[in-house]
C-alpha cells in the first residue's frame, strides 16, 4: 500500500512537471513573440517619427523662406515710398 501511495504521489509529480514544462514553454513562445513584435512596432514608430521631423524641417524651412521673402518685398516697396516723399 505504501509503494501505491508513492507511486500515485510521483506519478503526480511528473505530471505536474510535464504541465509546468508545457506552461512553461508556452510562456517562452508567448514572450519571444510579444518581443519581436515590440521590436518592430518600434522600428516603425522610429521610422515614422523620422519621417515626420523632416517632413517639418522642410513645411519650416519653406515657410521661413516665403517669411524671407515677404519681407524683402515689403522692405522693398517701403524704400520705394521713403524716397517719393523724399522727393516731395
Amino acid at each position: 500500500m505504501q509503494f501505491q501511495i508513492q507511486d500515485s504521489v510521483e506519478q503526480s509529480f511528473q505530471s505536474i512537471k510535464r504541465t509546468m514544462a508545457q506552461e512553461t514553454s508556452k510562456l517562452k513562445s508567448t514572450f519571444e513573440r510579444m518581443v519581436g513584435q515590440l521590436d518592430e512596432a518600434t522600428k516603425t514608430l522610429n521610422s515614422n517619427f523620422e519621417d515626420k521631423k523632416e517632413q517639418l524641417k522642410t513645411m519650416c524651412a519653406t515657410f521661413f523662406a516665403k517669411i524671407s521673402d515677404q519681407v524683402d518685398k515689403n522692405t522693398a516697396i517701403s524704400k520705394k515710398v521713403d524716397r517719393g516723399q523724399e522727393l516731395l
